[in-house]
C-alpha cells in the first residue's frame, strides 16, 4: 500500500508508536516539549509524511491563538 496517512490516522499511529517504545515520554503543561516535538519529527520521517504547512495551527478548532 503507497498511500499517506490521515490526519486521524497518523493520530493513532503516532499514539501506537509511543507505546511500543521502552522509553517513557511525558506530555503536561510542565514538562518542555521539545522531546514530543523531535519525537513527532521522528515519527512523520519515518513515515514518509508530508511537511505541516505554514499556517497549519490556523485550521484547527479549538486551538489558542
Amino acid at each position: 500500500m503507497n498511500r499517506e496517512l490521515s490526519g486521524s490516522e497518523a493520530v493513532y499511529a503516532f499514539c501506537g508508536w509511543l507505546s511500543g517504545r521502552k522509553e517513557v515520554t511525558k506530555m503536561s503543561e510542565k514538562h518542555d516539549c521539545a522531546v514530543i516535538a523531535s519525537l513527532i519529527d521522528e515519527f512523520c520521517k519515518s513515515q514518509q509524511l508530508s511537511e505541516p504547512g505554514l499556517d497549519w495551527h490556523k485550521v484547527l478548532y479549538n486551538y489558542p491563538a
